[in-house]
């Protein structure tokens, strides 16, 4: 049965989670960019670093979002560190999958020169750490919704 409710629900709260979790993230990550500075011995360190970052931050901003208070505080608590891994997770994953080497022909033959961007490794993990997390939180919201008739 369609329930117009849960429908409601899902969408305030995905747009509520998706708005809060990418400001938090910019935040969070000009913050840290910019008094703490942290250094990496390699790219895989820094990547990951960020990784934990970014999807941290994300989780802050998506967890009181798909918060439910019918739903047991255990299972929120599952919801919210679920939620906490995928973030962190999807976005280094998604980092990976989208690479961060752009490599440039020049005019006499190819010559390959990798190339480093922030700002194109900042948008892969912000993408992968809010949309995985609001997805596991939508998947929490519309079980409980569907199955326990909590909106």
């Amino acid at each position: 049965m369609f329930r117009m409710e849960l429908v409601v629900s899902a969408i305030a709260r995905l747009l509520a989670g998706v708005f809060f979790s990418a400001i938090l993230v910019v935040l969070a990550w000009s913050f840290v960019k910019v008094f703490l500075q942290p250094a990496a011995s390699d790219t895989t360190m820094y990547f990951l670093k960020h990784a934990l970052l970014i999807g941290g931050a994300a989780s802050v901003g998506i967890i009181p979002a798909w918060w439910n208070t019918d739903t047991p505080l255990i299972t929120n608590f599952k919801m919210a560190l679920t939620v906490l891994i995928v973030s962190m997770l999807s976005s280094w994953v998604l980092n990976e999958i989208r690479g961060v080497e752009t490599h440039y022909a020049l005019f006499a033959g190819v010559h390959r020169v990798e190339v480093f961007s922030v700002r194109y490794m900042l948008e892969g993990m912000m993408a992968g750490a809010v949309i995985g997390g609001n997805l596991i939180g939508l998947g929490f919201s519309i079980y409980r919704g569907l199955i326990y008739r909590e909106f």
